[in-house]
């Protein structure tokens, strides 16, 4: 490559602060114990909540090109969906059965092929790089003192290569990155082989904040560097075994890959895929897909499929095929506390760690996450659950219109901003998931008719994958009296750290929903004729899916009184629908109300809102009188000429923007971003 050339592609293209974001370093997740909930759900409702879930994800094109999600039970159930685009063109639906760059999830791979050699007694985990590689020894700083344990918990005080100045184009302001990305960009892979790598990484040159070299101590430093360093040690050796050396592409592939039957899961030594079936991505306008393998390594230059990824995260929590002997595989996932993946607070082990699910609480998730270019990847294991979890994304990291919370408000803190990638995806699914097989609510188990003049109450955290009618009767459904432990997530600003910041968890508890509807295109609670449902504070409901509600009103004199918490999640799912057919109707909005998503009215029904609406209220018809003090944060619509009927006080009503008038159009949930920014 021209060095002036390659001056002027730095100036342009100057910006590996922001796509270092999305490189290789990674988030991951760890084992814990728990007692197995018993799923009070068939399977067939799991999958619909699994379902549900991936298309309220997938209803925001705009926060990615396309992502395949896959879920497998204890027994092997397995279910995989494609949501979004496989082609940068946007042409193409995407297959759950394609290739994806997997990224840092390669490091578990590493980890357990040099701990098959520690198996077969060709290395110890105590042996330092100077013992191993003495060559090296005149390279990296403190070499007599770290060690391959060091290197694999990531703790030897080395720091990461990626953000350091280019060897190749020195004093251009250039970083490894940097050099990387262009050759990316010009169809070429960046010559780096792994003796540069670390040489690169302890120069010193450090061009994305303050990080210099450090003794191995009992601190965890995420660094790629370290995983190309520990695979080199393996590779030399493996020189003692009966095949002789070999490389650390062969160790993975035959040792650990073709003995679980993998087929499309490989260490590339090239920029292509091993079929025809792959995802495509792109960086700031230039296709990455075909990126080379030098400067990821063995650090991130994997490929796999989602199918394949469940069987993988199976097998690091359980060691099911017993690749490791009983002692390799509890250190592989003994974690230590201290340190940060991302933002995130996290426990690390030798290529796995322990992650927190922000939507729960719960700490049993493990497994390895990782992002290259602009595929990110994330694969767990639920022991809790019995359940794995395998995310892939292209191009993600654009800001999303809006993404559940779920009840938690701002609690996120620092974490969730303004990116949508796998790990928010996973901890959407694995709430939903836990929600549905812990649940223990009345109206789980309830007929689709309740009523009849008997009337009813729903008491306890109840799932439904169906809709609940009410008549001729009331149906009052209380708090369901449990919550989640919310893990919040506070991030502190930090100089001396490289990534400018620190973070904490801070646990505080959040109401379980006491109804939680699963679905597209379902209603959850219908009121027909004479039809009265009561939701008290502090009760949840909420609807996951698209075009779906939580209420609808149908029948004649059907009254809703609203006092607690209703979510809405997935394009065109709205909060309240009233029916031209439910005459003499009405909808209570009390002060102590939080709705979150749209009320559409028809029909002949009076609305009182004096709590608050978090979305809009739209119009259709010439029958709708409203009244009350309330706040409508989105505004009235208008549908074709609608208007409100004689007198209506909506000058009571707080709307920032006054009335808008528009045509008609399908309501859609907008909330506030709560996405995640990671590495």
């Amino acid at each position: 490559m021209n060095k002036n050339y390659f001056l002027n592609v730095i100036i342009r293209h100057h910006f590996t602060r922001h796509i270092l974001a999305a490189s290789l370093l990674s988030l991951v997740a760890a084992c814990g114990g728990g007692v197995t909930p018993s799923p009070i759900l068939p399977f067939s409702s799991i999958k619909q909540i699994f379902d549900a879930t991936v298309d309220m994800a997938g209803s925001q094109p705009a926060a990615m090109q396309g992502m395949s999600v896959g879920l497998q039970t204890e027994d092997g159930q397995t279910w995989l969906r494609g949501v979004g685009f496989k082609d940068n063109a946007k042409n193409i639906t995407t297959d759950p059965q394609s290739q994806y760059r997997i990224g840092s999830l390669t490091k578990s791979f590493t980890s357990t092929a040099i701990l098959q050699l520690v198996d077969q007694g060709l290395i110890t985990l105590d042996q330092t790089v100077s013992e191993i590689l003495p060559d090296m020894a005149k390279i990296v700083p403190n070499a007599s003192a770290i060690t391959l344990r060091n290197l694999l918990e990531m703790r030897s005080g080395l720091t990461d290569y990626l953000c350091q100045e280019s060897l190749n184009y020195p004093g251009l302001g250039a970083s490894v990155f940097d050099e990387w990305f262009e050759s990316i960009s010009n169809g070429e892979d960046a010559s780096y082989t792994p003796a540069k790598l670390v040489q690169a990484s302890v120069q010193q040159k450090y061009m994305c904040g303050i990080q210099t070299p450090q003794p191995p101590r009992d601190v965890f430093d995420y660094a790629n560097v370290n995983y190309i360093l520990a695979a080199m040690m393996a590779e030399k050796a493996s020189c003692s075994s009966s095949k002789g050396c070999q490389k650390i592409e062969s160790l993975i592939n035959d040792g650990i890959i073709k003995k679980l039957g993998m087929t499309r899961t490989m260490f590339v030594t090239d920029g292509k895929f091993s079929t025809s079936n792959f995802a495509q991505a792109s960086a700031s306008g230039v296709d990455v897909t075909f990126i080379g393998p030098k400067v990821p390594w063995a650090s991130g230059a994997m490929i796999s499929v989602p199918e394949e990824e469940l069987l993988w995260g199976r097998e690091l929590a359980l060691n099911t095929s017993k690749l490791l002997s009983d002692s390799s595989h509890q250190l592989r996932k003994t974690v230590k506390s201290g340190g940060l993946m991302g933002s995130i607070p996290t426990s690390y082990g030798m290529g796995t760690y322990n992650l927190v699910s922000s939507g729960t609480g719960t700490t049993d998730l493990f497994g390895h996450s990782g992002s290259i270019a602009t595929w990110t990847t994330s694969v767990f294991y639920s022991p809790s659950l019995k359940m794995g979890f395998s995310i892939n994304m292209t191009n993600s990291g654009s800001t999303a219109s809006w993404f559940p919370t779920y009840g938690a408000g701002t609690s996120y803190g620092g974490v969730l901003k303004t990116k949508f990638n796998p790990q928010t995806m996973l901890w959407s699914l694995e709430r939903n998931i836990r929600l549905a097989v812990e649940s223990s609510g009345t109206c789980s188990t309830l007929g689709t008719v309740v009523g009849n003049g008997a009337g009813g109450n729903c008491s306890g955290d109840s799932v439904r994958t169906s809709s609940l009618n009410i008549s001729d009767g009331g149906l009052v459904i209380n708090p369901s009296g449990k919550t989640f432990n919310q893990a919040n997530i506070i991030t502190a600003t930090n100089s001396n750290s490289w990534t400018g910041f620190d973070a904490t968890i801070q646990n505080s508890p959040v109401n379980r929903p006491s109804l939680a509807f699963f679905g597209n295109n379902l209603t959850g609670v219908t009121i027909g004729d004479s039809g009265n449902v009561t939701l008290p504070s502090p009760s949840v409901v909420e609807s996951t899916g698209l075009g779906s509600s939580g209420f609808t009103l149908t029948g004649k004199a059907s009254e809703l009184t609203l006092g607690g918490t209703v979510l809405s999640m997935g394009a065109n799912t709205v909060a309240v629908k009233v029916l031209n057919s439910a005459v003499s109707s009405k909808l209570n909005v009390s002060s102590t109300a939080n709705i979150q998503g749209d009320i559409v009215l028809s029909g002949d029904v009076t609305v009182q809102i004096d709590g608050k609406v978090d979305g809009k209220l739209v119009v259709n018809g010439t029958k709708v009188k409203l009244l009350g003090s309330g706040v409508i944060t989105g505004c009235i619509q208008y549908i074709s000429g609608a208007t409100l009927a004689a007198g209506s006080m909506i000058t009571a009503l707080t709307c920032p923007n006054g009335q808008v008038n528009a045509i008609a159009a399908k309501p859609s949930r907008k909330i506030s971003p709560q996405l995640l920014w990671f590495y």
